[in-house]
């Protein structure tokens, strides 16, 4: 059987793994993986199907009108840059698929890597003559493959030494990325694991009105997983039934690999004009060599045919005037500087509402930051329409923990706006969250976790009419306050 395709996925340490595929009875046979820390492209003759991981990576979905494709990600990259996801002087490349179109707007599903960790071997492949079917994001193989075993949500855990991560999918689409990092040799944090799954699955609910999803159990990791507190329906695929014929074990270690053999145009990092202009330099020797010999041909017909073809070059000089004045009307037509000026400041306004703090980021650092013992008894998420200059615009680094009061405090004091603020610059004001905690147990526990609560959240909010009170009949204290957020920051 000879060999269609290679299949290369570069590594997030900087690595590649490599196979060879085979087909034949319409199963795709895979040689064994091979691992390169330099990869030799002179011996791939074969298309390539390339697929890139990260530890950089990100995940984002949000809606967009429509647009052209290169419009789209250039404003998709200022609003990483405005809301600094990627740290600063890393560009990026962004993947992207469309999850659903209403007409009005559109829903992506974006997958966001360094520059530098794709750019640099694709434009190696290109310079080296490969042809490149795909390129794509690692997550986006992983979705893929999953695709094969079912349309429907799944819940993927990828362990593994060098960093895991929790990734959810629906029929081949990313839709939630969170990374966790092992506890110790060989050892997770299973509590660290379970609350990402259970913030995951909220997210799913709030966003996508996905209410159920299962688990998928991959990496080289896998097994050092303890099932019993992952509170999720497990399904372990039958690898057989896909079209594919590669050893369990393998799969199961590097699906991204695999994967990349399923993968669409949709999450694709190569040019929009790549596989048109792959088309005719695959062409060129051809056209080249027929070019020379039309050329051979009409040079023995020219002198023959001069006198003949005069009123052709009369209607080919007419033509060709018809065609300078159409060039001048489009040139006429071009947008002029202060045209593209508007164009920058529509982006401009487009990026401010981006600018804001991603709600699920605020509530994941808010869960974060509660012990074991706390749970949230009120939330309410508003914008502050207090003066400004009333605000030091600084976060107290010294906590200092407030005297208790009576029963249950309030549930913060609402500095109420005295004038109509327009749309622009509510735009401009931080997020507010209004929340209540509560924990049950004896006045010393319940005060050492509103402490240790109050720590955690200094790190990420800006902490103001902080309230406490312990209701001993009922055993529960209460901790109330506004936790601000300023615009731009990504606790």
């Amino acid at each position: 059987m000879a060999i269609i395709n290679h299949l290369i996925l570069r590594t997030d340490r900087g690595g590649f793994l490599s196979t060879n595929v085979r087909k034949k009875g319409g199963k795709f046979r895979c040689s064994p993986v091979e691992e390169h820390g330099m990869l030799d492209l002179s011996a791939m003759k074969k298309p390539l199907r390339l697929a890139f991981s990260s530890n950089q990576a990100l995940i984002m979905t949000d809606e967009f009108a429509p647009m052209a494709h290169n419009l789209l990600l250039m404003h998709v990259k200022k609003q990483i840059q405005n809301r600094a996801l990627m740290p600063e002087g890393v560009k990026s490349v962004v993947a992207h698929k469309v999850i659903e179109s209403t007409g009005l707007k559109r829903l992506y599903s974006m997958v966001v890597l360094p520059e530098d960790e794709v750019w640099p071997f694709v434009e190696k492949c290109i310079k080296n003559r490969k042809t490149i079917q795909s390129a794509t994001p690692s997550l986006a193989a992983l979705a893929a493959l999953v695709a094969q075993i079912s349309p429907k949500p799944f819940i993927v855990i990828m362990a593994r030494e060098n960093g895991s991560e929790l990734i959810a999918v629906r029929n081949g689409v990313l839709l939630y990325l969170q990374s966790f990092p092992m506890a110790g040799p060989e050892e997770f944090d299973m509590t660290m694991v379970s609350h990402a799954i259970t913030v995951c699955k909220q997210a799913l609910l709030r966003e996508f009105k996905i209410e159920s999803a299962r688990l998928i159990l991959m990496g080289g990791m896998r097994d050092r997983l303890d099932r019993s507190m992952l509170e999720l329906d497990e399904l372990v695929p039958d690898w057989r039934k896909l079209p594919i014929i590669v050893d369990g074990k393998s799969l199961c270690d590097w699906p991204e690999l695999y994967g990349a053999l399923f993968v669409k145009q949709n999450y694709s990092y190569l040019p929009s004009d790549y596989h048109l202009s792959h088309r005719i330099r695959k062409g060129s020797n051809c056209l080249v060599f027929l070019c020379l010999l039309g050329g051979a041909a009409l040079a023995s017909l020219a002198w023959n045919n001069y006198q003949a073809n005069i009123p052709v070059e009369r209607q080919l000089v007419r033509e060709r005037m018809a065609l300078e004045n159409r060039i001048e009307r489009l040139r006429q037509s071009l947008p002029r500087s202060d045209d593209q000026k508007r164009l920058e400041h529509y982006l401009d306004i487009l990026a401010a509402g981006v600018m804001e703090p991603h709600l699920s980021r605020i509530l994941e650092k808010l869960v974060r930051a509660m012990p074991a013992n706390i749970y949230i008894e009120k939330l309410g998420v508003e914008k502050d329409l207090s003066d400004p200059f009333s605000r030091s615009g600084n976060k107290d680094k010294n906590i200092k923990f407030p005297p208790p009061v009576n029963g249950q405090p309030s549930s913060g004091n609402r500095i109420m706006a005295t004038t109509v603020q327009l749309p622009e610059k509510i735009l401009k004001r931080p997020v507010v969250l209004d929340v209540v905690f509560a924990a049950d147990g004896d006045y010393q526990m319940v005060r050492g976790s509103f402490e240790k609560t109050m720590v955690n959240l200094a790190k990420s909010f800006e902490l103001r009419g902080i309230e406490w009170g312990y209701e001993e009949s009922k055993k529960t204290g209460y901790l109330s306050g506004r936790l601000m957020v300023e615009r731009g920051d990504n606790p």
